[in-house]
This record gives C-alpha cells, structure tokens and sequence, in this order.
C-alpha cells in the first residue's frame, strides 16, 4: 500500500482519490493495523527522529517554493506544494506516526489537558460535520485568502485556534446541557420497559417472548 498510494503521492495530480474520505480511513486504518499486529514497537528515539525529520522536509519544502513562487506558474506551485502537504501524504503521516508514539509514552497528569481531551472528540464531530467543514473553510476561514499575506501561518493558527476553542465552548454547553436533564437510576429500565409493553401489545406477544 505504501508503495502504491505512497510512491503515487509523490506524483503530481495524482493521489488515488486518497483524502478526507473512506479511501483515506482505510489507507490510514491498514498502516496502523499491520504496524500493530506485525512490526516490532518503535522506540521513543526512533519515533523522535522520524517526526523531527518529517518535520524538516515539510518545512523545508514549504520555504523553499514559497521563495520560489512567482504568479506565472501558480497552478505548477500549487500543485508541487500539494505533493508533500496533501493528506496522508509520506511525510505527514511520518509525523503523525512519531508524534503519536511520542506522546502516548509521555507520563504526565493535568487536570485541564484531561478535560479538553474528553472534549475534543465532541469538537472534532462539531467541526467535521459536512455542512460545517464546508461553512467554517470553505465560506468564511478560507485558508487561500491568507496565502499571500504577511503572516499567514499566524492567521491560520489564530483562525484554527478560534475554532477550537469555539467547538470546546459548545461541547461544555452540550455536557451542561446532559446534565441538567434528570437521567437518575431506573430511567432507561423504565423506559425500555415502556417499549416492551408497547410492543407486546401491539403484536399479541407475552412480554417474556420478548427476552
């Protein structure tokens, strides 16, 4: 798979359809299984030197066509930028990787990071929900807009951080929310209950045929 998808990322245009989609998640989730079920646990060093090198070539390749770029080949820049800042691209998932490795062997307790992490899956559903992704980086935080300013890493990073703490902001109030509502012990069986009743009657069945 690396091979194929891997070696093809490298390939101007071209990318086998491998993106923010189920072609992507299954690409990603295949690599991990067999790293999980067949590679030997790579080393805090290793994993170190992978995401600091990845690192290197994407910054690197990044300030070098940007000093490079000139309006005449714009669609040629954009499309070698692509090469390497695409997603699942070698080097991106190469950080990723180390990254990863890095901070799940890292031990520490803080009870403000704990929090925002049991929050962060509720942001990434708020935010990767089609209509939002689409109404956050297509309509107002267009990412291209910012390209030719002073400082757009710092924009993008400020906008990004926006976002983020917009999306922990509506989770809190959806927790809130879930807590205010009366869920006490007994509910659910009470209303599962209701159901089985229903369902009983209304096909003519003993509520024990039901188990």
């Amino acid at each position: 798979m690396i091979m194929v998808w891997g070696a093809s990322s490298l390939i101007p245009y071209e990318a086998l359809n491998i993106g923010l989609n189920i072609i992507g998640f299954i690409y990603v989730y295949t690599l991990i299984t067999y790293y999980r079920w067949y590679m030997q646990p790579l080393s805090t060093k290793t994993a170190l030197i992978i995401a600091t090198a990845c690192t290197l070539l994407l910054l690197a390749w990044n300030v070098s066509f940007e000093l490079l770029y000139t309006d005449k080949h714009a669609g040629e820049y954009q499309a070698l930028m692509y090469i390497m800042d695409r997603e699942w691209s070698l080097p991106i998932l190469g950080l990723s990787l180390g990254m990863f490795i890095i901070f799940s062997r890292m031990q520490f307790r803080s009870r403000i990071i704990n929090t925002i992490a049991s929050w962060t899956l509720g942001v990434y559903l708020i935010t990767d929900h089609s209509y939002i992704r689409d109404l956050l980086w297509t309509q107002w935080f267009a990412f291209d807009k910012y390209y030719q300013s002073h400082f757009p890493v710092v924009i993008m990073l400020a906008i990004s951080m926006l976002v983020f703490t917009a999306g922990l902001a509506l989770e809190a109030v959806r927790k809130m929310m879930f807590q205010l509502i009366p869920m006490g012990d007994g509910v659910f069986n009470w209303l599962w209950n209701r159901c089985r009743l229903f369902v009983a009657h209304s096909t003519g069945q003993n509520d024990s045929s039901l188990d």
